[in-house]
């Protein structure tokens, strides 16, 4: 028999099945492999919970954000922040699903903003003086060096498969 373009051959019924049986198959290997793999079912990096405490100079630190800036290209940072007893929980992607296992410098930051306006307190200083509102001011209220992955000393190493917990101790000297 032979074909000409355009022509298409009919399958019988069992055949078009076996296809359809081997399609499926192939298509639920694949995605066992990519779960396997290391993807949680929506296509992003595993990750694995860390929780941990921040505290300055032995007191909690309450209100804090604590950044895992990745060691190795690669991996995304976390973050999360502190509660009154200084604890902390870390979001990659999805609020507290952990952080992708690696190295990461970790950055701790507490801000306080003096002198911010209000849209309307903007717009009636503009209309005084003509002129734009001055920036506020942002104080650091820790030590600065754990403000930067540059400066801060604080490594440390995301472990798969278990709940990591990361003690993350600042001093202001």
């Amino acid at each position: 028999m032979r074909l000409q373009a355009g022509c298409h051959t009919r399958l019988s019924p069992s055949a078009w099945f076996g296809n359809v049986i081997h399609l499926s198959l192939w298509v639920a290997g694949l995605a066992v492999v990519a779960t396997g793999c290391g993807f949680q079912g929506d296509g992003r990096q595993p990750r694995v919970r860390v929780a941990g405490s921040v505290v300055c100079d032995g007191k909690p630190v309450d209100g804090a954000r604590v950044i895992f800036y990745p060691a190795a290209e690669g991996l995304p940072a976390a973050h999360g922040d502190t509660d009154a007893a200084g604890r902390f929980q870390l979001t990659t992607f999805d609020p507290q699903d952990g952080a992708v296992p690696g190295a990461y410098v970790a950055m701790v930051t507490k801000t306080e903003t003096e002198g911010e306006l209000t849209y309307e307190e903007g717009e009636a200083y503009f209309q005084r003086t003509g002129k734009p509102p001055p920036f506020p001011e942002v104080k650091n209220l820790l030590p600065a060096k754990y403000g930067s992955h540059e400066t801060s000393d604080l490594r440390c190493e995301v472990v798969p498969d278990r709940t990591n917990e990361v003690p993350l101790q600042l001093f202001s000297n």
